[in-house]
């Protein structure tokens, strides 16, 4: 709704946003300080999603921080997904999970201290951001789209939300790693 008066198209004044509809949400979970955080790339393996955003953003991230791909596989350019991350990863460990189904997916998100993260270029009203936000799983995406609709608490928006650019991505992921844990739990606590 926001993109569409943006550009100039005729919306009405009491136009509203109909949510889709969605299963009853999970418990909320709560991360666990013990470990680094997992960063975990959530969407197709493909361009559109921000795969090369997101593996640029990779490049000055410490070897030790755990990085996996969770979705299904494309090509990036005529590349295969998996050979350009092996490409643009060489000299550091990552996971690659393409094979998972909705229910898998949000069972390894839901497993652990990870962070998804959501750095698509274009977007509707991703499927995504929605699945985190009703399962209690924390995240971070880029501003795009109906994402700002999804997310539609400016607080959280200041917190959670990213320009499509690797930069802003690696900002926001450091104010979101440095921000203490209750803080944390408050984010996932409100988009739940």
């Amino acid at each position: 709704l926001g993109y569409a008066r943006s550009v100039g198209w005729k919306v009405r004044d009491d136009a509203r946003v109909i949510p889709y509809r969605f299963p009853a949400p999970a418990a909320a979970i709560r991360e666990r300080e013990t470990v680094k955080a997992e960063l975990v790339f959530f969407g197709r393996l493909e361009s559109r999603k921000g795969l090369k955003l997101f593996l640029e953003m990779c490049q000055g991230l410490a070897a030790d921080v755990p990085i996996t791909f969770l979705g299904k596989e494309d090509s990036v350019e005529g590349v295969p997904a998996s050979k350009l991350i092996a490409q643009e990863l060489a000299r550091r460990p990552y996971t690659l999970q393409t094979g998972f189904d909705r229910h898998e997916a949000m069972a390894y998100l839901t497993a652990g201290h990870r962070l998804a993260i959501i750095p698509s270029l274009i977007e509707n009203y991703p499927f995504t951001v929605l699945e985190c936000a009703a399962n209690g799983i924390p995240f971070l995406a880029s501003n795009v789209g109906g994402i700002p609709e999804i997310v539609a608490d400016r607080d959280l928006q200041d917190a959670m939300l990213f320009q499509p650019t690797a930069r802003a991505l690696r900002r926001k992921l450091d104010e979101y790693l440095s921000t203490d844990l209750v803080t944390r739990h408050r984010y996932v606590e409100r988009m739940h």
